[in-house]
């Protein structure tokens, strides 16, 4: 798995050890993080939502091998889920902007 520059800055709560941050910089507040626990190859991606046995949302990401749930927690739906479903968003539209640019320029 190789990273970005377009890292999220903004979620200071994880914890771990494994992956580097972008051009080396240190940051006490979300550095580091655990490496990656699964890989999802978003080609074959699928998704979908539901809600789990508490009737809290929950979101399905599956590409028929790896299967990634991701819920509210104990907390349950809340500002702070709801911007870390936000965050998640934004990332996915950057992520996919950049799969586009980069098909386009492998077009020539």
């Amino acid at each position: 798995m190789r990273g970005t520059e377009a890292f999220d800055w903004s979620t200071g709560d994880m914890s771990g050890v494994g992956l580097e941050p972008p051009g080396g910089v240190q940051s006490p507040e979300v550095w580091p993080i655990p490496l990656p626990a699964a890989s999802v190859r978003v080609g074959g991606i699928r998704t979908f939502w539901s809600v789990d046995e508490e009737g809290e949302p929950v979101l399905v990401v599956s590409d028929g091998v790896t299967t990634v749930e991701f819920g509210c927690g104990l907390p349950g739906a809340n500002g702070r889920t709801t911007r870390g479903a936000e965050r998640l968003a934004d990332a996915m539209r950057q992520y996919a902007a950049a799969i586009e640019a980069r098909a386009a320029a492998a077009k020539g």
